[in-house]
């Protein structure tokens, strides 16, 4: 995406998700499902702690055959990890990017004002603003609610240290409550 938006690698995390997604609509000729796709990439990052999800870890893919000027979809998801469950103190925030576009000038939504973080709102906004249909965005959120256990269970059988185990779960489940929060 850096390359996309003609960026330094330096530049990194100069853009929003929002105008990630709508370059990424632009790149792929219009086709909802790579939007989508980055889209669940988004709250997926956001559920996990993962604040390094920046401009060079999203890449697009063109098939070998396609002789169009567009993309086909969004290369294999890569470098995701419990960053927020590492012993260090991200000064990132809760993702790599800011998720919409005027958080750049420090503008926030209600939702964001009242709680200091990231809610259903804010993504359903972030979706709506990327052209996705709202059962496009509420199909997102019900597919990780419906495997919020297995997410937590996957955790707690992984070999991460005990200490980011229990991080990491904290996080995870605090998100999901965060995701929950329509208004």
């Amino acid at each position: 995406m850096a390359q996309g938006f003609n960026i330094t690698a330096s530049d990194k995390y100069s853009k929003s998700y929002e105008e990630a997604l709508r370059l990424v609509s632009k790149m792929s000729g219009g086709k909802l499902s790579v939007v989508r796709d980055l889209f669940n990439r988004i709250v997926f990052s956001y559920l996990i702690g993962n604040d390094d999800m920046h401009l060079k870890n999203i890449s697009l893919i063109r098939k070998e055959d396609n002789r169009t000027f567009y993309y086909d979809g969004l290369t294999p998801n890569y470098d995701q990890l419990f960053a927020s469950s590492f012993d260090i103190s991200s000064v990132i925030g809760f993702l790599a990017l800011d998720l919409l576009e005027e958080e750049k000038h420090a503008e926030y939504t209600e939702c964001y004002q009242k709680y200091g973080f990231y809610t259903a709102y804010d993504f359903t906004l972030l979706g709506k603003r990327a052209g996705l249909p709202q059962a496009a965005v509420q199909s997102v959120f019900k597919h990780y609610f419906s495997i919020e256990k297995e997410m937590q269970t996957m955790i707690e059988r992984s070999f991460m240290p005990d200490i980011m185990k229990k991080r990491a779960v904290v996080i995870l489940l605090d998100r999901f409550k965060a995701l929950k929060i329509r208004a």
